[in-house]
C-alpha cells in the first residue's frame, strides 16, 4: 500500500515552510521599525486565510507566528525600556473550524496586543479592511498577508484600494505554476471549466490586450512570475517577488507589495 500523500492543509509542508519563514522574518523587521519609528502610531496586522493555525505535524501556521514575532518584539523592546506602539492581529478564514481553533489557542496565551476575529468570505473581508483602512489615520501602518487557496480572490481593484492611502503593504502568495501551466488554455473563449474561468479572469484584470501573457510569448515560470510582480505594483508601488519549489516544476511565489522605498529595502533583507 502506498503511503497517504501528505495534504498542504493539514501539515507545513517545505514551500510552506519557506513561505512562512520569510513572513515572520519580515514581520519582526516591521514590528520593530514601526514601533521605534514617531510617525507611527499603532500597528495592525491582517491575516485573511489563516488557516488552521497549529497543524497535525505540530508546527504553527501564519496567526500564531505572528502572535509569536509580537510576543519576541515585546520582549525586545520590555529589555530596553522602550515602548512599543499599539499592536492589533486581525484573524479570518472562510471556514469557522479554523478560527475558532486559532482563537482558542490564542486566548489562552498573554495578551500582548489586541484581537479581532472573524469569519468571513474573501470578499466580505477584503471589503471590511477597505473599510477600516479608508477611516484609519495616516499615522496607522498595515500588513495584510493574503494567502487564499488560489487566486479567484485577487482583483486589480482591491489591491489599489487597500494601498491607496499608503500604510499599507502586502504579502501574497500564489501558486504561480498551476496559473503558469494553464494560462493558454484559460483564455479561450469557450471554456467552461471554472478554474480556467477565474484565472482568465485575473488574466484579463491585471494584464492589456497586448500583453505577452495575453498572447503566449512567455518564456518559462520565472518570466511569468516577473510578469506578475511588474503587474502588482499598478504602476504606483514597488514590489518584490520570491518563488519556492514545491517539487520538479511546481513552483509558488510569495509577491511583496510597499508603497515605501524603505520597505522594499527591508524585504529584500529578509529574502
Amino acid at each position: 500500500m502506498k503511503p497517504r500523500k501528505k495534504k498542504a492543509k493539514e501539515l507545513v509542508l517545505p514551500h510552506s515552510q519557506a513561505k512562512l519563514d520569510l513572513y515572520q522574518t519580515y514581520l519582526g523587521k516591521f514590528l520593530t521599525i514601526l514601533s521605534l519609528a514617531q510617525f507611527t502610531t499603532a500597528v495592525n496586522i491582517y491575516d485573511i486565510f489563516c488557516g488552521t493555525g497549529i497543524y497535525k505535524d505540530e508546527k504553527f501556521g501564519s496567526p500564531i507566528l505572528a502572535y509569536n514575532s509580537i510576543v519576541r518584539t515585546k520582549r525586545l523592546f520590555n529589555s530596553r525600556n522602550w515602548k512599543l506602539k499599539p499592536l492589533k492581529l486581525i484573524i479570518n478564514d472562510g471556514e469557522a473550524e479554523k478560527v475558532d481553533k486559532v482563537r482558542n489557542y490564542l486566548e489562552r496565551m498573554t495578551k500582548v496586543c489586541n484581537f479581532e476575529f472573524h469569519n468571513k468570505d474573501s470578499e466580505e473581508i477584503i471589503g471590511i479592511l477597505k473599510k477600516q483602512i479608508a477611516k484609519q489615520s495616516s499615522t496607522i501602518r498595515n500588513l495584510i498577508l493574503i494567502d487564499p487557496y488560489g487566486y479567484k480572490e485577487i482583483h486589480k481593484g482591491d489591491i489599489d484600494s487597500l494601498m491607496r492611502k499608503k500604510n499599507t503593504e502586502i504579502l501574497l502568495f500564489l501558486p504561480v505554476a498551476q496559473m503558469y501551466r494553464f494560462s493558454t488554455v484559460a483564455q479561450k473563449e469557450n471554456t467552461t471549466n471554472t478554474g480556467y474561468i477565474r484565472l482568465k479572469e485575473f488574466i484579463e484584470d491585471f494584464f492589456h490586450e497586448t500583453h505577452a501573457i495575453r498572447n503566449n510569448q512567455i518564456t518559462d515560470i520565472f518570466h511569468y512570475i516577473s510578469e506578475i510582480e511588474s503587474a502588482l505594483t499598478l504602476g504606483k508601488y514597488y514590489s518584490s517577488s520570491y518563488y519556492i519549489q514545491r517539487d520538479k516544476s511546481n513552483y509558488y511565489a510569495l509577491f511583496f507589495l510597499t508603497p515605501n522605498l524603505f520597505g522594499l529595502e527591508k524585504i529584500l533583507g529578509a529574502k
